[in-house]
């Protein structure tokens, strides 16, 4: 028998992602998830148009930030945004507001960051993949 609660603290980061996952945003019938990254993070957009808000998930799978300190993502303001998913007993680094800057560059988490923005939409690009080309022939 392993106890795990020493080794990994997740039980308050789960709790976030269920108050995440109750959001507004991801609960509207209008909103389109877009995945736009994959290196050296996963980054998804959930957003809906009749509110002009979003969420914007910036997750470090690799968690490593040696080569990459910034993500740019293009149409993001430069400003301060709320990071809805800050614990400090998973990562005492991440903040609960993440400062964009230089057009878009947000700084590559630890582990990860959800923003939160509104007043505008992002026109992100869609990250291809051909194991999600449904339409990919192959070889």
């Amino acid at each position: 028998w392993i106890d795990c609660k020493n080794i990994y603290p997740l039980e308050d980061f789960i709790r976030q992602l269920i108050q995440i996952k109750k959001n507004s945003i991801i609960q509207s019938n209008d909103a389109n998830l877009t995945i736009t990254h994959h290196s050296p993070c996963i980054v998804a957009v959930w957003q809906t148009e009749s509110d002009r808000q979003g969420l914007i998930g910036v997750f470090n799978v690799l968690q490593s930030n040696i080569d990459n300190n910034y993500i740019q993502f293009d149409n993001l303001p430069d400003g301060k945004y709320q990071n809805l998913l800050s614990n400090k007993e998973i990562s005492p680094c991440e903040s609960s507001i993440v400062t964009v800057s230089d057009n878009g560059k947000i700084p590559v988490p630890s582990v990860a960051v959800v923003l939160h923005y509104s007043g505008f939409l992002l026109q992100p690009k869609m990250f291809y993949s051909e194991l999600f080309d449904f339409d990919y022939k192959g070889m």
